[in-house]
């Protein structure tokens, strides 16, 4: 039911949409489990994996997006930021033109819900709910999306995958095998534990007399040929090989499972915030579920 000064229905289908989201990324969670495929085939239980891990990550991202709107619609924040409103500064961050029930201003008050607002407002309540709930807001914040001391974060990973790449992992990352012949005899670098480095001008072939540039070759762990021309244009492997945006499928799963529990924990300490306002309407019947159904999920997504 609809309370004074507050959007208790739309707030209450934010947390819905939040929990559908959850649901889905924990089915991912679930099935990206190396543990469900004892059986597969490797390469098959590879690409199965980074599949289901995939659909989480972005589900998982989402849902801390979606989390973040159930009280920016509960408590109206996005009014406190709007023209005259007390938390709106010189800052063109803080600053929302949003006129409610007008067209499209459910979509307009999304667009502009941020961190940032959100826990500015919450930061003024004094109740022991929203001051615990904002503290551990802040913490997850802190575990769970910027957090500078581990190798990634879910939200890392997802922002790579919107942005900049697709999902690179390094159980599908193969280093070149690089042979050479030395004194007639043809070695694997790689067998033999070997570290080749050399630089090898180039022209063209109807001017060979004049050197455009240099491709360095090196081979040490992974083959890296940087590309170096007389007139400063310089093409990197680094640019484009991404060493540091590719993740192991094991320690990307370990993550999204701490990440998904923290956020129950925050989800139920956000209910306490909320729930003083929440009531049924009287007018209407309370639903009543007449019955459940059992879907095995085994059958679609493991045969």
């Amino acid at each position: 039911m609809e309370i004074q000064d507050h959007d208790v229905r739309l707030s209450v289908l934010k947390a819905n949409d939040m929990l559908e989201t959850l649901y889905d990324a924990s089915i991912s969670v679930t099935y990206a489990d190396e543990a469900e495929y004892p059986d597969a085939e490797e390469m098959e239980k590879k690409l199965v994996r980074r599949i289901h891990t995939r659909h989480a990550l972005l589900d998982l991202n989402n849902c801390f997006d979606l989390l973040l709107q159930v009280p920016w619609f509960h408590f109206r924040i996005w009014e406190q930021y709007n023209p005259g409103g007390p938390l709106r500064t010189n800052d063109r961050r803080t600053h929302n033109n949003i006129t409610r029930n007008a067209t499209n201003w459910v979509k307009e008050a999304e667009e502009n819900c941020s961190y940032l607002k959100m826990v500015t407002y919450l930061k003024q309540r004094t109740d022991p709910d929203t001051v615990a709930f904002v503290a551990e807001l802040k913490q997850f914040r802190a575990d769970y999306i910027f957090n500078q001391v581990k190798p990634f974060t879910v939200r890392t990973i997802a922002n790579q995958m919107k942005h900049n790449h697709s999902l690179k992992l390094e159980e599908f990352h193969a280093p070149y095998d690089f042979n050479v012949e030395i004194n007639g005899v043809k070695s694997n670098l790689k067998d033999n534990q070997l570290y080749l480095k050399m630089d090898l001008p180039f022209y063209t072939e109807s001017n060979p007399s004049v050197t455009l540039g240099t491709v360095k070759v090196e081979m040490k762990d992974d083959l890296y040929v940087d590309v170096l021309y007389t007139n400063g244009d310089k093409f990197y492997a680094k640019d484009y090989l991404k060493e540091n945006s590719r993740y192991r499928l094991n320690d990307i799963h370990q993550e999204l499972i701490d990440y998904g529990n923290a956020l129950i924990d925050l989800y139920e300490k956000l209910l306490l915030v909320i729930e003083p306002n929440l009531a049924q309407n009287p007018s209407l019947i309370p639903m009543i579920m007449k019955e459940s159904k059992t879907i095995n999920l085994d059958k679609y997504f493991k045969n």
